[in-house]
């Protein structure tokens, strides 16, 4: 698949947390918006399988100065506290893969994202704002790794 205006952003997230309880948070993406800042709304549209394959949700994502992003993301392989993949579709187009692994201290996220975007004003100023944009994404994924972090400090038992 060609993309015009492409990107690729790869995010990686530690935390000192074992795998399972990192994946169930991360999986259960209608949360987000309890943790995530930036991450206004996820609606689900279609439920899928059990597993999660097949179900697409709908993400309403602020960005850090205030434009706002609208896709849907179709979850099409899920391998259990291992990777997540998914088809975006909207405002964003392309793939996406939440992969999970154990670490001496807990779990690494890697989310490796190949989109373009179909917002008109965005395309015709990504010649001159790609750094800009590059940037953006990277605060909003901070913001989440901020809130996942905090999420999961919560249910930590007491020591």
């Amino acid at each position: 698949m060609a993309y015009s205006n492409a990107y690729h952003f790869q995010t990686v997230w530690e935390f000192d947390a074992p795998v399972e309880q990192v994946w169930d948070t991360v999986f259960h993406s209608l949360d987000w918006p309890k943790w995530w800042k930036g991450m206004i709304a996820v609606r689900e549209l279609k439920a899928g399988a059990p597993s999660g394959t097949g179900s697409v949700r709908r993400y309403l994502v602020r960005s850090p100065v205030g434009y706002r992003l609208c896709f849907d993301l179709e979850v099409t392989d899920v391998a259990l506290h291992t990777a997540i993949r998914g088809v975006a579709s909207g405002q964003l187009e392309g793939n996406g893969v939440w992969a999970f692994s154990g670490t001496a201290r807990g779990t690494r996220v890697t989310i490796n994202w190949l989109v373009s975007t179909r917002v008109g004003w965005m395309n015709h100023l990504s010649p001159v704002l790609r750094p800009f944009f590059r940037w953006n994404h990277d605060r909003v994924m901070h913001q989440g790794y901020q809130g996942l972090k905090k999420q999961l400090e919560a249910l930590r038992p007491p020591v």
